[in-house]
């Protein structure tokens, strides 16, 4: 039972209701279940679910849906194209699988939304990659102009295997791919996210026209290393943010010729960053070529 109420909670709270589940399959389109179990294919609940992976769910669905991903670890890739609402039961796991395959951007990501709105909640997106420098870039991607609303979510482990001291591993990265040649755009709204042991950034906003909303996070480096300069939070390349109300820490390059950040800025477009805590980081905040003015969001 507790299961159940925890997945009709999670499911209430990405779809914007203030008080009890009240909607109809008119208001929220239809909803599909994801689980491990093999009942029977009804679609109905997570005893009798019409899917057993997240991207099969995904394909079949019509934008406006809504997806219940059920307790369980589903190790794939996800590719999101059309509007959804995906409600994950806070024990939903996506896992990297052990070879992950290259996007059109030549990037491997876990989780990739293309041009499409979409609502994420109650989820665990973890790596590790499967080896060594280079096989695991992202854990979740918002690119093409597609918007993210996140929240109560971790993002873990999106690292090289072992941790390695390449410029690749980023926890959630709206826009411009790294060192992508190609100008891109995205949109996160993050609330009540855990980003942690990731290799490289926490969260990222990259690109002119980009933006985001960070509220209620927790972004965690992995302390004194001299393996690789990590940064918290990065708003770059004429993106726009806001960041407010949350905890950036631990973050610090021990070797001292490059500096870890908590706050990265370059060359943005506007950043308005207050009410944070920031802890342990080897610099706090740095700017480079201005923040842009405050974005306001």
């Amino acid at each position: 039972m507790q299961k159940f109420l925890r997945l009709f909670v999670v499911l209430a709270a990405s779809l914007g209701f203030a008080g009890a589940f009240a909607g109809t399959a008119s208001a929220i389109g239809t909803v599909h279940y994801v689980s491990t179990n093999l009942g029977l294919p009804l679609d109905t609940s997570c005893a009798e679910p019409g899917f057993n992976s997240i991207q099969g769910a995904v394909s079949f669905a019509s934008a406006g849906d809504t997806i219940v991903v059920c307790d369980g670890v589903y190790t794939e890739q996800v590719t999101i194209p059309k509007d959804l609402t995906l409600a994950g039961s806070g024990n939903s796991i996506v896992q990297a699988p052990t070879a992950l395959a290259q996007d059109s951007d030549g990037k491997r990501n876990i989780v990739t939304i293309r041009g499409a709105s979409v609502r994420m909640s109650g989820f665990t997106v973890a790596g590790p990659g499967p080896g060594g420098c280079g096989t695991i870039d992202t854990g979740i991607a918002v690119l093409d102009g597609g918007s993210l609303d996140l929240s109560f979510t971790t993002i873990r482990d999106v690292r090289d295997q072992p941790f390695s001291g390449c410029q690749n591993g980023e926890g959630i990265r709206a826009g411009t791919p790294r060192y992508g040649d190609v100008p891109n755009v995205g949109h996160v709204t993050i609330d009540n996210v855990i980003v942690t042991d990731y290799q490289k950034n926490g969260i990222v906003v990259a690109g002119n026209g980009s933006t985001g909303k960070i509220t209620n996070a927790t972004v965690t480096g992995n302390g004194p290393t001299d393996v690789i300069a990590q940064n918290g939070i990065e708003v770059v390349d004429g993106a726009a943010a806001t960041i407010s109300t949350s905890t950036i820490r631990d973050h610090a390059y021990t070797p001292k010729g490059t500096v870890s950040c908590g706050l990265l800025v370059i060359a943005a477009g506007g950043v308005n960053d207050d009410t944070n805590v920031y802890l342990n980081n080897e610099k706090d905040k740095c700017v480079v070529n201005g923040r842009g003015g405050t974005y306001e969001g």
